[in-house]
Formats: C-alpha cells, sequence, structure tokens
C-alpha cells in the first residue's frame, strides 16, 4: 500500500470516529410553540383520562366480584337454611307419628288391661257366688249334726272386715319368719290334737266318741274352709292393691309426660 492511500484510509477512520454532530433544531414560532405546549397538554389530560377510566373499570370489576362472592355467600346460607328447614319439618312429623303411635300403643294397653280388670272382677264374683253356695250346702249338710260354725255376715256381698284389715293382717303374716310359723302351727296342733283313749269304753260309749271326733272333724274342716277362704281373699286385696299402686303411678307419669312404664318399674314413680 502506498503512502497515499494510508493517509486516505486514516483520514477516514478519523472521521468515522469522530462525533457527529446534530443539526440544531429549527426555532418554532410563538404561535407554533403554543400549539405544541396545547397538544401535549392534550395528551396529558387524555391520558390521566384513559387512566382514570381504566382504574374506574377495575373498580367496577372488583365490586362486581366482591357482589358475586357476597350473593353467592346469601345463597349457600339460604340453602342451608332451607335444608335446616326442611330437617327440622321432617323431624317434626316424624316426632309426631311417633308420639301419635306411642298415644295410640298406650290407648290400646289401657283398654286391653282394663277389659282385663273387668274379666278377672267378673270372673272373681262368678267364683264368689260359687263359694257360697258351695258353703250354703256345707252349712245345710252340718246342720244335722248340730255343729255351728262362725261365719263373717255379709252385707251387700261386702265383709264387714275392711279390706284394710285384711291387707294389714296379710302382710303381718308375711312378715313372720319360718321359725315363727312352725311355732304357731305346733302349738295349733297341740290344742287340736287330743290323745284317744277308747281303751275302757263300752258300745254307747264308743258311739258316743265317735260323734264327738265326728263334730270334730267337721268343725276343724270348716275353720280349714274359713281359713282358705281368708288367705284367697288377702291375695286377692294385696293383688288389688298393688294393681291400683301402678295404676296411679302410671296416671301420674302421663300427667308428667313420663314414661308410664318406666315410672310403674321405678321405686319412687
Amino acid at each position: 500500500m502506498s503512502d497515499a492511500e494510508a493517509d486516505v484510509e486514516y483520514e477516514e477512520e478519523e472521521a468515522e470516529e469522530t462525533p457527529r454532530q446534530e443539526k440544531p433544531k429549527p426555532k418554532l414560532s410563538k404561535r407554533e410553540e403554543s400549539e405544541r405546549q396545547k397538544s401535549e397538554a392534550e395528551a396529558i389530560m387524555l391520558a390521566q383520562k384513559k387512566k382514570h377510566e381504566e382504574e374506574e373499570v377495575q373498580k367496577l370489576k372488583e365490586y362486581e366480584e366482591q357482589r358475586r362472592i357476597q350473593r353467592e355467600k346469601e345463597e349457600e346460607e339460604l340453602r342451608q337454611l332451607k335444608e335446616k328447614q326442611e330437617r327440622r319439618r321432617q323431624e317434626r312429623e316424624e316426632e309426631e307419628r311417633v308420639f301419635a303411635e306411642k298415644r295410640r300403643e298406650d290407648e290400646e294397653k289401657r283398654r286391653r288391661e282394663e277389659e282385663e280388670r273387668k274379666k278377672k272382677a267378673d270372673e272373681e264374683k262368678r267364683k264368689k257366688e260359687e263359694e257360697k253356695k258351695k258353703k250354703a250346702a256345707m252349712m245345710a249338710g252340718l246342720k244335722s249334726t248340730g255343729v255351728t260354725i262362725e261365719i263373717q255376715k255379709r252385707e251387700g256381698n261386702v265383709d264387714k272386715i275392711s279390706k284394710f284389715g285384711n291387707i294389714v293382717k296379710a302382710k303381718a303374716e308375711m312378715g313372720l319368719t319360718r321359725e315363727q310359723h312352725e311355732e304357731q302351727k305346733r302349738k295349733h296342733l297341740q290344742d287340736v290334737v287330743k290323745d284317744l283313749r277308747v281303751d275302757n269304753l263300752d258300745v254307747g260309749a264308743l258311739r258316743a266318741k265317735l260323734k264327738e271326733m265326728h263334730q270334730r272333724i267337721c268343725r276343724l274342716e270348716a275353720t280349714r274352709y274359713d281359713l282358705q277362704k281368708r288367705q284367697e281373699r288377702q291375695e286377692y286385696d294385696l293383688k288389688e292393691l298393688n294393681e291400683r299402686q301402678r295404676q296411679f303411678a302410671r296416671n301420674k307419669a302421663l300427667k308428667k309426660g313420663l314414661d308410664p312404664d318406666e315410672a310403674v318399674a321405678a321405686r319412687h314413680p
């Protein structure tokens, strides 16, 4: 390469490295400057308006989102409330059905118990009439032997001895121990059973003794009969008293709204 070419290349490189100087802007007139400033102000206002509109749109979206969430929450609460009301209605209907069924069963049970009590009363009355006839027939048969038997007087088929006294006697006898019962039995047998001595008796005396023994047997049989009837009467009076107590407990429990069966089973309903 020649020196001239090298100098030219070097000058070109220096020209490239030297920063280019900007051309000065032409000076605007007052009118043009005013128009330029006006355009910039309008651009700023438009930008602010656009920003405000965007902010309003965003606020509206947020409000609508909040309203949607609130509406869904209210709808969920309303749905749960309706479900709760429906469950309560079904539970109330079930409770009313169970209560009606229980009341029907109680009425049916009371009706059966009343029929059973009436049936027992009629049966007891029939038995009393039969026993009365049997006892009258026995008394008629014993009159021929001259034996007299003490019988409790009745007025309208009601004993003069009150049921209360009969029950008190029954409970007193039930309160005796086994040893006390055995002692009473032993004393009674000592009073009833006596030695029979017929070795030195003639025929007439034997006949008189036989008649006396027959009379004693009749008296003892009559006494046994009376004791048996008294025991049956005591058992009946005790059962009747217990039944009245159970019925009283049931009625008391029903008035209080309690279970009558549990009240009857309890010691102090």
